[in-house]
């Protein structure tokens, strides 16, 4: 649907909503991968040196009567949150943030001011489709502060290769590496683990978006900008809010 909305829709190439894959859109990705997990890492870290979990199993497989061996299921997991990862930078920051931005881009919004409402809108409609895992206006406002991380990477680098690094890291690393989800009693020893922990602590600290999760996405946005900062030379907006039509020639 993006192949054809990118097409005939935004008259775009992939390429310009930030998927221009190279050595140097891998080696971003990477980072955001690194970043992403240690980040996870440090939350499951936390949890355990304060007492609100304590780890019950290693290498678990998960208990669903259908329960694959736990290398294919991580593997599976490994490709799922892959294509999830791509999928929803794509539509979220690519598509719905640039065309955003573009259509604020009026006499009343200057390109900065464009790009910024781009981003605030993209959130906001990020947390709302995740509504499913926001039980509540704190959860609702993780999410959407999460976008708001993912959103803000993309407008100072113009690309969704550490946007995509991160999402992918971070649901492979909070569901089957770290078993931060194992939290919630809808998940609570489905999915394969590599670290299985059981949560005592109180929820406003280790729930999804209790206090310890938002301290590691504010985390993730600081190691991100200082990445940005390093590899890019600067930090500024570089994503324009200026729209052009491709010519098909150039298809």
């Amino acid at each position: 649907m993006i192949v054809i909305w990118a097409r005939y829709v935004d008259r775009r190439r992939l390429t310009e909503y930030g998927l221009h894959v190279g050595p140097e859109w891998v080696r971003d990705a990477g980072a955001g991968v690194v970043i992403a997990f240690v980040a996870w890492g440090l939350a499951l870290a936390v949890h355990l040196t304060v007492g609100w979990t304590h780890i019950s199993a290693v290498l678990s497989p998960g208990n669903a009567a259908n329960a694959l061996p736990f290398a294919v299921a991580l593997i599976a997991f490994v490709a799922q949150f892959l294509l999830v990862g791509i999928w929803e930078e794509l539509l979220f920051r690519g598509l719905v943030l640039k065309n955003a931005a573009e259509g604020f881009h009026t006499q009343w919004f200057s390109e900065r001011g464009a790009v910024l409402a781009g981003l605030v809108a993209s959130s906001l409609l990020f947390g709302v489709v995740h509504v499913d895992q926001a039980t509540s206006l704190p959860a609702l406002g993780f999410w959407v502060l999460m976008g708001l991380v993912l959103g803000s990477v993309y407008v100072i680098t113009d690309s969704l290769a550490i946007p995509i690094g991160i999402h992918f890291a971070t649901n492979l690393a909070f569901n089957n590496v770290y078993g931060l989800s194992n939290v919630r009693p809808e998940t609570a020893e489905v999915a394969a683990a590599l670290l299985r922990p059981e949560f005592t602590g109180p929820t406003r600290f280790v729930g999804v978006s209790g206090l310890v999760n938002v301290g590691v996405v504010v985390l993730i946005a600081v190691l991100s900008i200082g990445y940005v900062a390093v590899q890019y030379d600067s930090i500024r907006v570089r994503v324009s809010p200026v729209y052009t039509v491709y010519s098909r020639s150039h298809n």
